[in-house]
């Protein structure tokens, strides 16, 4: 299984997402490390397609972000540019209760590893504000929510980075599912009210989970933001043991 979500921004931020969607799985499944090395595959593949992406369409002020993972047996390699997330929803001990854990980590222009190579290229750092404004790092009057991107490529003289941080998670009986959503759900809704949302869907369906998810995001959007909302994407793996599961 291979999958993952990639949120554009931008001008051209769906001309950049849809062609980051259609042309990594080729390079991916082209690569040479692919068989032994897949978290060393999915780094290459991210930089090689962001190389290819500026011969594309103008990605000076465009970009997406990518969360995409390769499932083979019980284990899970991701790779990370951006702030869409990665989490796995884990039946606690002697509960019914699902439990967060998150597999991935939000690259925020002032997480500390991250700002630390911005500044060291120059790049200048504004922090989130009390009303939850993200921190941003600022290039020619432009500021971007993240600290590291596929495209993006004016951001890319003052740090931000296509190349992707690379986590592995081994999979456990009491792992449930994975959800990988973009920051339209992350922004308002916590990884833990996420895996409460997932127990609440009693047959487990991928699709109504998306589904109650989704609704989650939108409403505490409106809540928040009146009719404005940011783009909320999910895509739901389910794993095969689900029988063990005794949720609600």
């Amino acid at each position: 299984f291979v999958g993952g979500v990639f949120d554009g921004h931008g001008r051209v931020g769906e001309v950049v997402s849809q062609y980051v969607i259609n042309t990594l799985p080729g390079v991916l499944s082209a690569h040479a490390s692919l068989a032994t090395d897949p978290g060393e595959a999915l780094r290459s593949a991210f930089c090689e397609v962001d190389r290819s992406l500026a011969e594309h369409c103008d990605a000076s002020v465009s970009g997406t972000t990518a969360v995409c993972s390769i499932v083979r047996g019980n284990h899970i390699w991701l790779a990370n540019s951006g702030d869409s997330r990665a989490i796995i929803c884990r039946q606690a001990p002697k509960s019914n209760r699902l439990v967060a854990v998150d597999i991935t980590f939000d690259q925020k222009p002032d997480t500390p590893a991250e700002m630390q190579r911005i500044l060291a290229c120059g790049g200048h750092v504004t922090p989130a504000g009390e009303n939850g404004s993200p921190s941003r790092v600022w290039h020619n009057l432009r500021g971007l929510a993240m600290a590291r991107s596929i495209g993006d490529h004016a951001a890319a003289t003052v740090g931000v980075i296509a190349e992707p941080e690379i986590t592995e998670h081994e999979i456990t009986d009491a792992d449930i599912c994975m959800v990988i959503a973009s920051d339209g759900v992350w922004e308002l809704v916590e990884s833990q009210e996420v895996a409460d949302l997932v127990s609440e869907v009693t047959d487990l369906d991928p699709a109504e989970i998306c589904r109650s998810i989704v609704h989650k995001a939108t409403h505490m959007w409106k809540v928040e933001e009146g009719d404005y909302r940011d783009d909320i994407t999910v895509v739901v793996l389910t794993f095969p043991w689900l029988e063990s599961y005794e949720g609600a």
